[in-house]
């Protein structure tokens, strides 16, 4: 396979670098994905912070993998969680700011990721079983997206951090 050329899994086309997850049968890894808002790999230990101690992130990132060339698309998160979920740019997704509140909740709610290939159907489809906790604010974040099987984000307002109210949905 030449660099940059797709693979056929599950009969969806992804990146080469998604594929060595789907291609495990035996033994597979066990795969944590943190995303963060507003928070910059500069304020973590793993990364040469030496200001803020966060031995537990750092743990993790030590026994694990590190993103040292992963970049946030945009300086807000709907459309940078848009290209993390899809390894599209805005461009190609269609998300290209933060979500409306009309977006996410209630009877207008849209599901943008519909139609588009994500790691998540990558790994569901290859036997994976997939949780999603905290802020979704990619649409319709009330109900589990494509791949999941635990879902628990927070309802309505990603801002609220302080007793926010979480809606829970279990597919399977």
């Amino acid at each position: 396979m030449n660099e940059g050329e797709s693979q056929s899994i599950a009969g969806e086309r992804y990146s080469p670098v998604l594929h060595p997850l789907a291609a495990q049968t035996r033994r597979r890894t066990n795969v944590v994905f943190f995303l963060t808002d507003d928070h910059g790999a500069w304020s973590l230990g793993s990364y040469g912070c030496s200001e803020f101690h966060t031995p537990n992130l750092d743990l993790l990132a030590a026994e694990g993998v590190r993103f040292s060339r992963a970049y946030a698309c945009t300086p807000v998160c709907s459309p940078s969680r848009m290209t993390y979920l899809t390894g599209k740019l805005p461009s190609g997704h269609g998300v290209h700011d933060a979500m409306l509140a009309e977006d996410c909740w209630g009877p207008k709610r849209r599901r943008f990721l519909d139609g588009h290939a994500t790691w998540s159907d990558l790994l569901a489809k290859a036997g994976y079983t997939l949780g999603m906790c905290g802020k979704w604010h990619m649409g319709d974040d009330d109900n589990a997206h494509s791949g999941f099987s635990y879902w628990c984000t927070k309802a309505q307002d990603g801002s609220v951090y302080k007793d926010p109210t979480l809606v829970r949905t279990d597919q399977g």
